[in-house]
């Protein structure tokens, strides 16, 4: 159950009943960042999944009229690896010389579940290397590194592609670079 309280706090409150409301929690929950608002707030809106309660609500503490939610239970997992950074040894070479290019990745992992993953690395189609990232943690970053070996390279211009798989539960396209 949640509610304004319309008194000079004008603060949004929560409580719970674990019996179907023959009961609530003693100590109701002020959810407001500051006391104070300095009109009462609209309605909370609340809504339940699971044993999870969300609720949201206008709140002009802040002098912004903020729209705010607050809801319970663990996050939901969000599936997430980005490339931070791409560096090469060098960003030529020559014809018939026996030379490799260190191609060195930073993959992270910003999202909140632990993550393995592959790491493609292709120029003009053709394949450098792929490493797989075992269970790099949310947070993590690791660094991966390809030599390339451009001996046999005709002389012209190079894209060098990088590519993380699509993870499931994510909504986005693989990330190439």
């Amino acid at each position: 159950m949640s509610w304004v309280q319309t008194d000079s706090s004008n603060d949004v409150y929560f409580t719970s009943s674990n019996d179907n409301g023959v009961t609530f929690l003693p100590n109701a929950f002020d959810l407001s960042p500051t006391i104070g608002n300095a009109v009462p707030s609209p309605s909370p809106a609340i809504a339940a999944a699971g044993t999870n309660v969300y609720l949201t609500w206008q709140d002009d503490t802040p002098g912004n009229d903020d729209i705010l939610f607050q809801g319970t239970g663990a996050p939901s997992s969000v599936p997430d690896v980005a490339v931070s950074s791409i560096v090469l040894s060098r960003n030529f070479t020559y014809a018939g010389v026996s030379a490799n290019i260190t191609v060195t990745i930073t993959a992270a992992n910003p999202g909140t579940v632990q993550e393995t993953f592959s790491v493609t690395a292709k120029t003009n189609g053709t394949l450098i290397g792929s490493q797989i990232v075992i269970n790099l943690a949310p947070g993590a970053i690791t660094v991966v590194t390809f030599n390339w070996n451009t001996a046999s390279l005709a002389k012209g211009t190079y894209v060098l592609l990088l590519t993380l798989p699509r993870l499931p539960g994510r909504r986005t396209s693989p990330t190439t670079i």
